[in-house]
């Protein structure tokens, strides 16, 4: 487990913020810790920034057009930036969805029409809830399994603690180490900025790893069928 006030005192040591044997005080830690949390909120845009995926299942009732998602919503989790894939289970059987962007959801002429199967999903990202909508709307109640990615969170203190991935407290360090220099007028070494753009890098070549799903040829040719009248 790492604390933010051990991140913070090693990034005030590389710029020389403390001396090695000395605590940070109250201010230098409400500051540290306030840099921390905007350097993760930053990171929190970059997919690539996530350590791994997490699947979500629910249950969407049949003939449901959308379901909230974000704390205390319908699918109670921190809202997502984005949905990285998604499957519908029915009888055990499984069939993948396509995440679409507004545009194409738009473009479905019969937003009410029902099947079996939903074909596509679309997240708005609105804040603080988000939508999810999916067509067609089943007939039954499925399963629907959704995959989000994980990002650090946000201190909530600076003795709060959490369990890092391997490279994060080095890239945490770092980086925080350059965020932190401006404002308290201190240089930041040409080294030092360069170890903490390789630092972020190499978590992020880790976890370029983390599968998104490709769109299926089966499903925007329905989609697209659709459209043009031909289903």
């Amino acid at each position: 487990m790492t604390t933010a006030l051990a991140i913070i005192k090693t990034a005030l040591l590389e710029i020389g913020g403390v001396d090695v044997n000395d605590t940070p005080d109250a201010n230098l830690c409400d500051f540290g810790l306030t840099k921390l949390n905007d350097l993760l909120d930053t990171w929190a845009t970059e997919p690539t920034a996530a350590y791994n995926n997490h699947e979500v299942v629910v249950t969407l009732p049949s003939t449901t057009r959308s379901l909230t998602i974000g704390p205390g919503q319908t699918i109670d989790i921190e809202r997502p930036i984005r949905i990285e894939s998604a499957f519908v289970r029915l009888n055990n059987l499984d069939r993948p969805m396509e995440v679409v962007e507004k545009q194409e959801y738009d473009n479905v002429l019969i937003k009410g029409l029902g099947t079996a199967w939903p074909d596509i999903l679309w997240y708005d990202g609105g804040l603080p809830t988000g939508n999810i909508y999916v067509w067609p709307l089943a007939s039954a109640p499925v399963e629907l399994h959704l995959t989000v990615l994980n990002y650090v969170g946000e201190f909530a203190a600076v003795s709060a603690s959490q369990t890092l991935a391997k490279g994060y407290r080095r890239a945490l360090t770092l980086n925080l180490a350059v965020e932190m220099a401006p404002g308290l007028q201190l240089p930041v070494s040409a080294d030092l900025s360069r170890h903490a753009g390789l630092a972020y890098k190499a978590i992020k070549r880790a976890n370029s790893s983390v599968p998104q799903m490709e769109s299926s040829g089966r499903r925007t040719s329905r989609l697209g069928q659709f459209l043009s009248g031909g289903m």
